[in-house]
């Protein structure tokens, strides 16, 4: 499968602090990838220089073959960006902000009062068309900011955190809005922090922390490097202590990254266990019982994409932890 974007040791630097550390991005064409990292981990900087809004330090960036830095008016369009920080003209309203756009891609002005009316009613604007976007909710502009991103039809959508602020109602569809863009052969860069949303869409995922990239892959290949085991599901009968004791001592195990409880189960998320699948499970099951927590149940299961991130996340941690005692 041809590859939409990639980079090739792309870094980004601001004076003596390196924001973005020579990271090589893939992304399939017709994939969905969801580029995840904490506050502050890289991402805006990353999709900004994708879109020719900053330029490298060191390396560069192709997207659909094209360098970004110098063919950017080949780039551009071909892309739609929805960017995380909204600015509009609010005098303008949504419709005319739509159609102006679609002329600056060359449509004509038939085609671009049509487009500008299709993304409307897609991104559930339609009633709002006329109205100054001065006179927009937050969600409202986030939406817009949305199907400004495709009224031109490209192939390739980048967008920042594009269910920032939405309400429960409208991050559903926008999610499937992004599902039919999908199934119709566009491909989707998106950063995000709403895993439970991404894990519902999302065929790629890329981790970045501290600037790098640490992780990167279909999302089926990289779980499926995680033992299943890792992740427990347990049935307990609550000890003299309490379930919320039980709780507190689980997490300061050294073997146990994350606890957590649905539908009156405990979720234990282990750490990698070097000494075979099997063994950090054991020293659960005997902690339990020392605690008189009688074990009624405990199975494995697959990770969702909150734990593979937590995952990542602590064992990034870790060895930065390590380097530093070296």
């Amino acid at each position: 499968m041809s590859a939409v974007i990639e980079t090739h040791n792309l870094t980004k630097r601001f004076g003596t602090f390196t924001a973005v550390n020579r990271i090589n991005l893939h992304v399939d064409e017709g994939s969905i990838y969801a580029f995840l990292g904490p506050n502050g981990a890289g991402k805006s900087t990353t999709i900004r220089m994708l879109v020719g809004l900053l330029t490298p330090s060191d390396g560069y960036a192709l997207v659909f073959g094209h360098d970004v830095e110098l063919e950017r008016e080949r780039v551009l369009e071909r892309i739609g960006y929805a960017p995380e920080r909204l600015g509009f003209p609010s005098f303008l309203t949504g419709e005319q902000l739509l159609e102006r756009t679609a002329r600056l891609y060359g449509l004509s002005r038939i085609e671009a009062r049509e487009r500008a009316r299709r993304v409307l009613k897609d991104v559930d604007l339609w009633d709002h068309a006329s109205r100054r976007i001065g006179a927009y909710s937050h969600g409202m502009k986030r939406r817009l900011s949305l199907a400004q991103a495709l009224v031109h039809d490209p192939p390739l959508l980048i967008l920042d955190e594009p269910t920032s602020g939405l309400d429960p109602e409208h991050a559903v569809m926008i999610r499937d809005l992004l599902r039919g863009l999908h199934r119709g052969g566009k491909t989707v860069f998106m950063s995000t922090h709403m895993l439970a949303e991404a894990e519902k869409v999302c065929t790629h995922v890329g981790v970045i922390l501290d600037g790098t990239l640490v992780a990167q892959g279909p999302v089926e290949e990289l779980f499926s490097r995680m033992v299943r085991e890792d992740v427990l599901e347990i049935e307990v009968a609550d000890p003299p202590q309490g379930r919320e004791w039980l709780i507190s001592q689980l997490r300061q195990l050294d073997f146990v990254y994350e606890v957590s409880e649905r539908d009156g189960h405990l979720l234990v998320c282990l750490r990698q266990d070097e000494n075979g699948r099997n063994g950090y499970r054991i020293a659960l099951s005997q902690q339990l019982t020392r605690w008189g927590a009688a074990i009624v149940e405990m199975r494995g299961r697959r990770m969702t994409l909150e734990e593979f991130y937590l995952r990542v996340l602590d064992g990034h941690r870790r060895n930065n932890a390590n380097k530093k005692r070296r």
